[in-house]
């Protein structure tokens, strides 16, 4: 009797269990998502942005002459600025030995030589006879008057930029040479230490923002001061042979807000930013 008392009791417990395990709940779902005034939302499209930048040497309209003469000027730190005494110091540091340039006679000079022109275009691409004075300049003056690198932003994203030596052993060569020859590099009018370029430096521009362009002013100058040593004879220490911009230097472009220049943020490989030539 005691026997079937548990198991009637037992059966009492399953019977509560399962009538507890079977109670529902009220439930809804709706696609229908509207706006505070109950009418739909508002279709959009979402198209990722990219990077793409354009650099280009300015020039004269023909598009074949991409480097231009000058004096020095930023290596020289007493240069005048008293206008009259500016136009002196030109005509006395102006090459009349150099090749490949137009000449000119002087307003002043009474050695009744001809001169480099300054802001002349090279018209030979063998530049003989640099002499300690002289300065070469990338790009030759264009219709705004500009002389320089041009740099577009062709992306529809803001981007930073940098410019960097070429990652191929002749393009490391070539800044050597001229490093080696006594050159100075200039880029925005500050010095960038070719040595240190050469060893994976970079030269930071500016941020731009889409379709945006800025100017950026590349020259090699022979300082006044430059040694005897650095004379060539034959082929020598002053000699910089196929030096080419567009294989020396690249410009490097990737998103604003990129803490690095990679793909992933880090680094300065840039694997995940685009790397354009300078292209006349």
């Amino acid at each position: 009797m005691r026997k079937k008392k548990v198991i009637v009791l037992l059966l009492g417990i399953i019977m509560i269990v399962g009538i507890a395990t079977s109670f529902a709940y009220f439930t809804n779902k709706t696609n229908d998502i509207t706006d505070s005034k109950g009418e739909s939302l508002q279709k959009i499209q979402i198209t990722n942005g990219k990077v793409e930048v354009i650099a280009q040497a300015t020039n004269d309209a023909t598009a074949v002459n991409d480097w231009s003469y000058d004096v020095v000027r930023k290596s020289n730190p007493s240069l005048p600025t008293d206008t009259a005494e500016l136009a002196t110091y030109e005509r006395t540091n102006a090459s009349p030995d150099i090749t490949g340039v137009v000449k000119k006679a002087y307003d002043g000079d009474t050695s009744g030589l001809e001169r480099a022109t300054i802001g002349a275009p090279f018209t030979d691409t063998n530049i003989q006879y640099t002499r300690p004075g002289d300065a070469i300049v990338l790009g030759t003056k264009n219709d705004l008057g500009q002389t320089g690198l041009l740099i577009t932003n062709n992306s529809n994203i803001t981007i930073k930029a940098q410019l960097n030596v070429v990652s191929n052993q002749n393009a490391v060569n070539e800044i050597t040479k001229l490093n080696n020859a006594g050159w100075k590099l200039y880029v925005n009018d500050s010095e960038v230490n070719m040595e240190n370029l050469a060893t994976g430096a970079q030269v930071d521009l500016a941020t731009l923002a889409s379709t945006k362009s800025q100017l950026v002013t590349v020259r090699l100058e022979l300082p006044l001061t430059t040694g005897n040593e650095y004379q060539n004879a034959d082929g020598g220490v002053g000699a910089v042979t196929d030096l080419n911009i567009s294989n020396l230097f690249e410009i490097r472009a990737t998103q604003e807000n990129n803490p690095g220049w990679e793909q992933n943020g880090s680094g300065s490989d840039g694997t995940g930013s685009v790397k354009n030539p300078i292209k006349p």
